[in-house]
């Protein structure tokens, strides 16, 4: 078999790219002249002719299009599931891990069985928060718990339907220290009001406060009928009055996001208590109200039911890659990768000491830094065996008779242990990049080119 150097294969590589995207760019515009003929339609036009690139190249690529198509969708209704047919293949996988997600996919689809359920799952949330005090006439105060609910609530968050619609009151992401990239620590994200501080202090924002209510009042209702509790409406016109100005004040304190990036201890500490004295003020049935209304109702929006499933499966992210790469992605396309990256990294390193601008102090710093710069391409290792597949998923309880929000509570669970898992341990650079994150960039932090 006749080997080529590495500068070879980059050249090939590269070839290669300029290829796909020069077809793309002809398939493009042989698109956009079949819109401006459609357009042009029932219209004199001087020509109705089309260009059609038959050219073999657009050929082979529009074979491999097709076969990732879902034919059998209709692709004005539903795009996602006309063009990504993975998830939805009804054929058996070897793999526990990429079944699970298959699993979790057609689960998520099946809006007959989750409609059978009507609002069971928002029902046992509400039970294991303690409940909530707009529905219960009874409810007492002194068993309220705050720290608990902001547990409870976080341990819930993306476990029912879906990443921006169920959300938690702050968020939790593991980072690499910047000042010591063999550690990791936790970023956490301040709690975002449903409704931000525009929208109270500009009357021409009104109707949304409106919409808002609406939104408040038939939520309430049809839990409450589907738990057979009857609300009082006066009550709870009173209830969403308090919960609305508790917002106000809370959304008066959101940072700018200039000081998102710039802040200091002095800053969160002059917050924190300005939050105190704002909820210590109120009674705990506000703040549990506001807590569980901002959990259940943010974020909400129309999306395609196959492009919602398909941002679930995201959850279980190295089984889904797997899924991917099985198919479109071999070990041979991810080596040119790699290749490539070291045949960059070679010709900067050549060209480093000759640089005119930079005295021999300073190159050798350079040459330094540049020979720590790791690079991680696409996806890890383990993720092309089901054996290492399966084994990274081992503590993951995969039951493919469970209910579809179980299985989320599952992956969420899993995730979250995960998370906590690794913030004992140094940074994995195989976990560097999520696979699922289309993408090139060089990460600072890491000192590595990510791809």
């Amino acid at each position: 078999m006749k080997k080529y150097s590495p500068a070879t294969r980059l050249h090939d590589y590269n070839n290669k790219q300029e290829l796909h995207t020069e077809t793309l760019t002809r398939m493009n515009r042989a698109a956009n002249e079949g819109r401006k003929a459609k357009s042009s339609r029932g219209q004199q036009s001087t020509s109705s002719k089309v260009e059609v690139c038959n050219d073999p190249e657009c050929k082979e690529l529009a074979k491999h299009i097709l076969n990732t198509m879902d034919l059998s969708a209709d692709p004005c209704k539903d795009f996602m599931q006309y063009s990504n047919a993975l998830l939805a293949d009804p054929s058996k996988s070897s793999s526990k891990a990429i079944q699970f997600v298959k699993d979790l996919y057609k689960k998520c689809m099946d809006t007959t069985t989750i409609n059978k359920q009507n609002s069971k799952p928002i029902h046992k949330f509400l039970r294991d928060v303690g409940g909530w005090p707009i529905l219960l006439s009874n409810w007492d105060e002194r068993s309220a718990n705050l720290q608990r609910l902001f547990g409870k609530i976080f341990q819930w968050s993306h476990a029912l339907i879906s990443d921006d619609i169920l959300q938690s009151p702050f968020t939790l992401r593991l980072s690499v220290h910047t000042e010591n990239t063999k550690k990791y620590h936790f970023d956490f994200k301040q709690h975002e009001t449903i409704v931000n501080v525009a929208f109270h202090t500009n009357k021409k924002h009104e109707p949304k406060i409106n919409a808002y209510k609406k939104l408040f009042t038939k939520f309430v209702s049809l839990i409450a009928a589907d738990m057979k509790v009857k609300v009082d409406n006066n009550q709870m016109n009173m209830d969403w009055s308090k919960v609305l100005d508790l917002e106000r004040k809370l959304a008066a304190l959101m940072s700018p996001m200039a000081l998102k990036y710039n802040y200091t201890l002095g800053t969160y500490g002059q917050q924190t208590i300005k939050v105190h004295a704002i909820t210590g003020c109120t009674m705990q049935k506000i703040d549990i109200n506001e807590l569980i209304l901002s959990f259940q109702v943010y974020g909400v929006k129309n999306e395609s039911l196959s492009s919602l499933c398909a941002k679930r499966c995201k959850s279980v992210g190295m089984a889904t890659t797997a899924l991917y790469i099985k198919k479109y992605f071999p070990p041979t396309e991810k080596a040119e990768a790699e290749s490539m990256i070291a045949e960059l990294k070679k010709e900067v390193k050549k060209g480093l000491p000759m640089l005119s601008w930079m005295d021999d102090a300073t190159k050798k710093k350079a040459l330094e830094k540049f020979g720590m710069i790791d690079s991680f391409i696409t996806y890890p290792d383990y993720a092309l065996t089901d054996q290492a597949l399966d084994k990274f998923y081992d503590k993951l309880p995969m039951k493919s008779s469970d209910t579809y929000s179980n299985m989320l509570m599952a992956v969420n669970t899993f995730n979250r242990k995960n998370t906590l898992n690794m913030l004992s341990k140094p940074p994995d650079k195989r976990l560097a990049l999520d696979p699922l994150f289309v993408d090139s960039l060089f990460d600072i932090e890491q000192n590595i080119i990510k791809l």
